[in-house]
C-alpha cells in the first residue's frame, strides 16, 4: 500500500487521453455544460497541457475575467489558431457573452473557444458555427478510467476497490475520488476523518459551489433543479407541468433538464407501475438532507404545490405521498377508498414506507388501515402481526353508515376484502354474495348511469373483489366481477387495458379463451394477462413456459392475488419442471396461503395446484397430509383433490364419490380435467366404451384440445397409451387432441393395483374378520409358518407392516370383494384345502 505521506502530498489527475483527438482538432466552439463535480477545470487544464504540448503554431490563451474574456474574443493576432478558455465565467443561458462569441467566431475562423458553464446556450445563435458539447454524460469516468484513477492513486492490484468507489457513482469524478480517499483513510486506520456526509451528498452540495465569477444561481437549469426538491420523484411530464407558471424557469427546456438530472449521482432511476414513464427519485439520502434543510412552513408550502400537481398528472401515489406528508389523513383515506387497487399494484417504495410507518387510528380512517396492513403484510408481518389493525378497521366500517350509492358501494367492498384479509372466509363469502346482488339489482343499474368517474372508481372497487373473490375460492363470482370492472368502466380510464389484462387472466385460468373460436395461441396479439405459463402448458410449450415465468415482477403484489400467483405458478413448474421445484417450495405456499385464515386451511384452489406438484415429486407423505387438511371443504377443487389421491392410491370407485358430472360445475378447465379423470375411473373399472364415452362428453362440452391437455398432464402416461387406443371409438379432432398429449411430458407415478393371489385374498379376508395366525392355519389346514410366510408377503404388497395397517389397506384398497373388488388377481371365495 502507498504511504499516506505520498497518497495526498499532491493531488493526482488522471490524464483523460480519450479526449484526445478533441483536443488536436478543436472545434470554434467547444462547451462544458455540467454541474460543479464533473471535472470541467481538470479537463480544460489538459487540454492546455495537451495543446502547448502536441499542436503547433496554436496559441493558448485564459480568460479569468468577464472583462478579459471579452477583450481577448476581439483581439487579432498572426496565430494559426487562436484558442481561448474560459472556466466559470458563463452560467445562464440567457448571459450577454453569447451573442459575442458567436459574433467573433464568425469573424475571426482562427478563433476557438472552449468555455464551461452549466445552462445549454441557445445553439440556434451558433447555427453555422462548429460546436461540441459535452455534457456529464460524457465527462464521466468510465469504468477503465475508474480502474487507472485507482492504480494511479493507490498502486496496482486493486481491481476489486475501483469497483467499491465506482459503484452508484454515475462516473462522477468528484464521487470517485472522495470515496477512494475515504476508503483509503479507513484502511490505513483513520489518519484522516473522513467526511460523514454520503457521497451523493456531497455531488449534490456541489451544484451550489459558488466559487466562480457566475454564480450557479445564474443558471435556469441550476433553478429547476431547486424547485424539483419539492418533488420526491418525476418524470419529464410531470416536472414540466411542475414548472408551468414558473416564470423564472420558463428558459429551460424541461426535457432536456430532465436529460441532465438523470445522470447525476443524487437521483436514481425508479420504475414507474403507474404509467410506464421513465422516472427518477431523489436518493434517500439527498432527499432527507433536502428535507433538513427546509423550514417546516416550506416543505408544507412544497407538498402543496406536489399535490397540485399530483393531480393534474392524475398519479395517484404521489397524492397519496403528499396527502400524508401533509397529515391530511381523512382525505387520504378516501383517496385510498376510491382507489385502493390501483394504489397497491402501483404503490412506490417510498409511499409504501410512508404508510407502513405511519401511526393509523383504525376508527377515523378504516381504508388506510388496512391498506397499511396489506403493505406491512407484503413487507414481511404475518396476518397475526396486523391483526388489531384489520379488526378495528372491519369494526369501523362496521359501525359506518353512507347514503350515496358509490358509498354504499365502497362500504361494502371494504367489508368484504377486510373480513378476507380476517381470516373469515364464512363472512367474506357473504359479502361477495351480497355484492354480486346488489351489482345484479336496482343500485347496480343506477350505477351504470351515473358519471363516468363515480362509474370508474366502481369499477376500481370490482376489481378488488376480484381479487378477494379468487382467495375465497369462488373463481365465478371473480369472473362476474371481472367482467362488470369493463362494464362500469370505459376507454377513457387509464386503467381500462389492466382490467383487460385481469380479466383475461382469469378466463385463462379457467380455461374459458381456449374455446372454439376463442381459442388462440398463448403468445398472440392482443390481451394476454399473466396466466400466459399456463396456457403455454396447455399447448405442450413447457420450456416456453417457464422461461416466461422467470421474468422478474419487481411490482408489489396485493395478498389476495399473490395467492392467485402462487397457484399459478404451482401448476407450472409443477407440470414442467418438478425437478427444480422442492416440497419445502410447496409448503410455504401453502402456509402462506393458510395464514390468511383463522382455520388455517388454505386455498383449495391453491391446494389442488400443491397437490399436483406433490404427485409430480412424488412426494406421497405431504400429499396425504394436504387431502386430510382438505377433510371439511367440499367444492369442486377439494373433490378433485380427493379423486386424485384415491387413484393415486389405486382406489379408482372412491374417485366416483367425489366426481359426477353435476359436481364438476361450468369452468371449462375443470369440467374437462373432472370428464377426464371419469374416463380414467371407467377405464380402470368398467368396460373401454364407458372411458370413451366420457371423453366424447369432456369433446362435446368444449372442443378444446389444449384443455384435454392439461387434464391428460394429470394422470400417468401409461393411462394416456391407454386412452389412445380408444381413438377407433372417437370424433376425428378427439382423437388428434389424444395423441398431441401423448407428447407431452408427465411425472406422476401412481400406485400400481395389487395383485393377490388366491392364498393372500384368503389370509386377508381372514385377517379381517379378526383371525389370529394359529386360526388362520387352522382353518386352512396350512402350518403356522406357512401362514407367517403368506402375510409377508401381504404385508409387502400392501405397503404395511403390521395386521392392523394391512386392515387399513383392505378398506381403503376396496380388496374384498363385498367392499368393491377390484384388486386382487382372483376372485373370493374360492374352494379351499378344506373343501377339497
Amino acid at each position: 500500500m502507498v504511504s499516506p505521506e505520498s497518497m495526498w502530498s499532491e493531488q493526482r489527475l488522471l490524464v483523460r487521453g480519450r479526449f484526445a483527438p478533441i483536443w488536436r482538432d478543436l472545434p470554434q466552439l467547444t462547451l462544458l455544460t455540467a454541474f460543479h463535480g464533473w471535472g470541467r477545470s481538470v479537463w480544460l487544464q489538459q487540454c492546455l497541457e495537451y495543446v502547448d504540448a502536441n499542436v503547433p503554431g496554436a496559441r493558448v490563451e485564459q480568460a479569468v475575467t468577464r472583462t478579459q474574456f471579452a477583450r481577448l474574443l476581439g483581439a487579432r493576432d498572426d496565430a494559426e489558431q487562436r484558442i481561448l478558455v474560459a472556466d466559470g465565467l458563463v452560467n445562464s443561458v440567457h448571459d450577454e457573452l453569447w451573442p459575442k462569441i458567436a459574433e467573433h467566431l464568425r469573424a475571426d475562423p482562427t478563433l476557438h473557444v472552449v468555455i464551461t458553464s452549466i445552462d445549454v446556450p441557445p445553439l440556434d445563435a451558433f447555427s453555422d458555427i462548429e460546436v461540441l458539447r459535452l455534457s456529464s454524460r460524457q465527462l464521466a469516468f468510465t469504468k477503465s478510467e475508474t480502474e487507472a484513477y485507482v492504480e494511479l492513486v493507490a498502486g496496482p492490484g486493486h481491481g476489486a476497490l475501483a469497483e467499491l468507489v465506482g459503484d452508484g457513482s454515475k462516473g462522477h469524478p468528484a464521487i470517485i475520488a472522495r470515496q477512494l480517499r475515504n476508503r483509503l483513510t479507513r484502511s490505513l486506520n483513520g489518519m484522516w476523518d473522513a467526511s460523514e456526509h454520503p457521497p451523493e451528498v456531497h455531488a449534490f452540495a456541489l451544484t451550489s459551489r459558488n466559487t466562480d465569477i457566475a454564480p450557479p444561481s445564474d443558471s435556469c437549469l441550476w433553478r429547476v433543479l431547486r424547485i424539483a426538491r419539492e418533488l420526491r420523484s418525476f418524470s419529464a411530464l410531470q416536472l414540466q407541468l411542475h414548472l408551468q407558471g414558473r416564470v423564472d424557469c420558463s428558459c429551460v427546456d424541461d426535457t432536456e433538464a430532465f436529460e441532465q438530472f438523470r445522470h447525476q449521482p443524487f437521483f436514481t432511476r425508479v420504475l414507474d407501475f403507474e404509467f410506464g414513464e421513465e422516472r427518477i427519485a431523489w436518493v434517500p439520502s439527498v432527499w432527507r438532507q433536502v428535507q433538513y434543510e427546509t423550514t417546516e412552513v416550506q416543505r408544507t408550502s412544497n407538498n402543496l404545490r406536489a399535490l397540485e400537481t399530483a393531480r393534474r398528472h392524475g398519479r395517484l401515489t404521489d397524492q397519496l405521498f403528499y396527502l400524508l406528508c401533509l397529515e391530511r389523513v381523512d382525505e387520504a383515506d378516501r383517496h385510498v377508498d376510491d382507489n385502493y387497487q390501483q394504489l397497491m399494484q402501483v404503490l412506490d417504495s417510498a409511499t409504501a414506507a410512508l404508510v407502513s410507518d405511519l401511526t393509523v387510528v383504525p376508527r377515523r380512517t378504516p381504508s388506510l388501515a388496512i391498506l397499511q396492513a396489506e403493505v406491512r403484510i407484503s413487507d414481511g408481518a404475518t396476518p397475526s402481526d396486523v391483526r388489531e389493525l384489520l379488526e378495528g378497521a372491519h369494526a369501523a366500517l362496521l359501525a359506518s353508515s353512507t347514503s350515496g350509492l358509490h358509498e354504499q358501494m365502497t362500504r361494502a367492498t371494504m367489508l368484504a376484502y377486510s373480513a378476507t384479509f380476517l381470516g373469515d372466509r364464512p363472512r367474506a363469502r357473504r359479502y361477495l354474495a351480497r355484492i354480486r346482488d346488489v351489482v345484479n339489482g336496482p343500485l347496480g343499474r343506477a350505477l351504470q348511469r351515473a358519471p363516468r368517474e363515480i362509474r370508474s372508481q366502481t369499477s376500481n372497487q370490482l376489481g378488488l373483489l376480484v381479487w378477494a373473490a379468487m382467495l375465497n375460492d369462488e373463481p365465478e363470482l371473480a369472473l362476474k366481477f371481472g367482467r362488470d370492472t369493463l362494464l362500469y368502466g370505459s376507454d377513457a380510464d387509464r386503467s381500462q387495458a389492466q382490467r383487460r389484462d385481469t380479466l383475461a387472466s382469469i378466463e385463462d385460468f379457467f380455461g374459458l379463451r381456449a374455446i372454439g373460436a376463442r381459442s388462440t395461441p398463448a403468445l398472440s396479439a392482443g390481451v394476454l394477462g399473466h396466466a400466459v405459463p399456463l396456457r403455454l402448458i396447455d399447448e405442450g410449450q413447457d420450456a416456453a413456459a417457464i422461461a416466461y415465468l422467470a421474468a422478474p415482477m419487481a411490482v408489489r403484489v396485493a395478498t389476495a392475488a399473490l395467492v392467485s400467483m402462487d397457484t399459478m405458478v404451482l401448476f407450472v413448474r409443477g407440470i414442467a419442471q418438478p425437478e427444480a421445484l422442492t416440497s419445502r417450495e410447496v409448503h410455504e405456499s401453502l402456509e402462506r396461503a393458510g395464514a390468511l385464515w383463522g382455520a388455517a386451511a388454505p386455498s383449495t384452489m391453491l391446494a389442488f395446484a400443491a397437490f399436483g406438484a406433490f404427485a409430480n415429486l412424488g412426494d406421497r407423505e405431504s400429499a396425504a397430509a394436504l387431502v386430510a387438511r382438505l377433510a371439511d371443504q367440499h367444492d369442486i377443487f377439494a373433490r378433485i383433490v380427493r379423486s386424485l389421491w384415491s387413484m393415486w392410491n389405486g382406489d379408482f370407485v372412491a374417485a366416483t364419490v367425489e366426481l359426477t358430472p353435476e359436481t364438476l360445475g361450468e369452468l371449462p378447465r375443470i369440467a374437462v380435467l373432472g370428464r377426464v379423470l371419469l374416463a380414467v375411473v371407467a377405464l380402470r373399472t368398467g368396460p373401454p366404451q364407458q372411458a370413451a364415452q366420457h371423453l366424447r362428453a369432456a369433446w362435446a362440452l368444449v372442443e378444446a384440445p389444449p384443455l384435454l391437455r392439461f387434464g391428460l398432464r394429470h394422470v400417468p402416461q401409461a393411462v394416456v397409451d391407454e386412452l389412445s387406443l380408444l381413438g377407433a371409438e372417437l370424433e376425428p379432432g378427439l382423437r388428434d387432441a389424444l395423441e398431441q398429449a401423448r407428447g407431452d411430458a408427465r411425472h406422476v407415478r401412481w400406485q400400481a393395483p395389487v395383485q393377490l393371489t388366491r392364498s393372500e385374498t384368503e389370509v386377508l379376508h381372514l385377517l379381517v374378520r379378526g383371525f389370529k395366525n394359529t386360526e388362520i392355519a387352522t382353518h386352512r389346514h396350512v402350518s403356522i409358518d406357512t401362514v407367517r410366510s403368506q402375510l409377508k408377503s401381504l404385508y409387502r404388497k400392501l405397503e404395511v407392516t403390521n395386521r392392523d395397517e394391512a386392515i387399513e389397506a383392505s378398506h381403503r384398497l376396496r380388496l374384498l370383494p363385498h367392499e368393491g373388488g377390484g384388486g386382487a388377481t382372483d376372485s373370493y371365495p374360492r374352494q379351499t384345502a378344506a373343501d377339497r
